[in-house]
């Protein structure tokens, strides 16, 4: 009888079989010692030219954050959407409370753009 717990230990033996190899032969065949083609620098293969400090912008910073927050919730609505019918009220405050914990980050990245500090 294959319960559920079954096909769960066959997918975990399965991801183990199929990650074996990617674990195993670079053990056999990669060099055990670095030389000075390994040790020296490359920049999309080639050879750096100049410095390579610079700095980073943070201008879309909150952008990113914002798309981020936005992108997960609208996954969880999504699916809280399908399954309105079934979960009933219960559902719709666990959703307000998903929400409003949600409030916080997105608070936080609106403060984030409006800071002068950043751009």
């Amino acid at each position: 009888m294959v319960t559920d717990f079954h096909l769960v230990l066959a997918l975990a033996g399965f991801g183990v079989f199929a990650a074996a190899p990617t674990i195993i032969v670079p053990l056999l065949f990669a060099p055990r010692k670095p030389g000075p083609v390994k040790n020296a620098l490359y920049e999309s293969g080639q050879v750096p030219v100049g410095s390579g400090r610079i700095s980073i912008m943070m201008q879309y910073y909150a952008y990113i954050l914002t798309f981020i927050i936005f992108d997960v919730a609208v996954m969880f609505l999504f699916a809280w959407a399908i399954s309105y019918s079934s979960i009933g009220l219960n559902g719709f405050f666990l959703i307000l409370a998903f929400l409003g914990i949600l409030f916080i980050p997105i608070s936080y990245t609106l403060v984030l753009a409006g800071r002068g500090d950043l751009w």
